[in-house]
């Protein structure tokens, strides 16, 4: 069941998936706790084996959207989501068939030129989805995450996916290395690599931080993508991090200020122009959205009760 989803901002290239892709087990009313120490539950998840882990979860809009912040805190589990509206919509009208046209369709394919669905992927995941062409790439068929985080946090990171690439049996596709910082070439080295995570990447670990280089995930399948979906998850979800990105194992930041990977094409008209890839700097630290989340917690309780004071009036 592919589908399609475009985010100009970030990349001149589709994102594409397919929903149904390793999925062995649905589950309705599935609740899942959160990074920020509550609970939510999906209407429907898609899971990879009973006991999970997630693939990606479905939630239907029967009146009111969804609020995009909450959906938003979501992302940070690691996998896709996807909403359905159902506004409008007669209970005779909601049928099976209609379902599985609405999760596939875009405004395209709609004869209405619109759609029902919402797409929300954590940046995270905009590398495994990404449909970058070959050429893009110099048809290189691994790409490389720049994670700058603690000590602690990055040896029980890089324990804990050195035990998944054994399970999963992908030790001829997946490197990971913890790179010291010993002199003023490596230094130098460390640096290029943390403008690309992020301007504070020092302040996470000035002098080591961890290379992961894997096989691209082109099938959107198979456990390279289920490993890819997990390591995403972990990165979001269980350590204060920032994380780069390169398109390729040789992708050389030319520019550091430029956030996002770019490469020169030949248009129509013999005019070179730039199009981009995918951003070099992947997602905002945990901390970050934890402070945000204490903010909408806090206008949330205000507005209730103002509501409460306002009704005893």
């Amino acid at each position: 069941m592919g589908w399609t989803y475009k985010n100009s901002e970030v990349s001149d290239y589709l994102f594409c998936g397919d929903l149904l892709s390793g999925v062995r087990e649905v589950k309705l009313e599935h609740t899942v706790r959160t990074p920020f120490g509550n609970t939510y539950r999906f209407d429907v998840a898609l899971l990879a084996s009973a006991q999970g882990p997630i693939l990606a979860a479905i939630e239907f809009e029967l009146k009111n959207r969804v609020p995009a912040w909450k959906l938003a805190m979501c992302t940070t589990l690691g996998f896709p989501i996807i909403t359905i509206g159902l506004q409008e919509m007669t209970e005779d009208q909601i049928t099976k068939e209609w379902i599985l046209k609405t999760l596939t369709e875009t405004t395209l394919s709609n004869e209405e030129g619109r759609r029902r669905n919402f797409f929300f992927l954590h940046s995270i995941l905009w590398p495994i989805y990404a449909s970058i062409p070959p050429a893009v790439r110099k048809n290189e068929r691994r790409h490389t995450y720049l994670v700058f985080a603690a000590d602690k946090d990055l040896e029980v990171l890089a324990e804990g996916l050195l035990h998944l690439r054994k399970k999963l049996k992908l030790q001829n596709n997946i490197h990971l290395h913890i790179h010291q910082s010993r002199n003023e070439e490596t230094q130098r080295e460390m640096a290029q690599d943390g403008a690309m995570a992020g301007h504070d990447w020092a302040e996470y670990n000035d002098h080591r931080y961890l290379r992961i280089i894997l096989d691209i995930p082109l099938e959107k399948s198979g456990p390279i993508y289920l490993y890819h979906l997990i390591m995403s998850g972990r990165l979001t979800s269980q350590i204060e991090c920032l994380v780069g990105y390169k398109p390729t194992t040789e992708s050389w930041n030319f520019d550091p200020f430029d956030p996002l990977w770019r490469h020169r094409v030949l248009d129509q008209a013999g005019k070179y122009v730039d199009r981009k890839i995918l951003p070099k700097h992947l997602f905002y630290p945990l901390r970050v959205l934890k402070q945000y989340w204490k903010l909408v917690e806090t206008d949330q309780r205000s507005s209730l009760l103002n509501l409460q004071q306002s009704s005893l009036k």
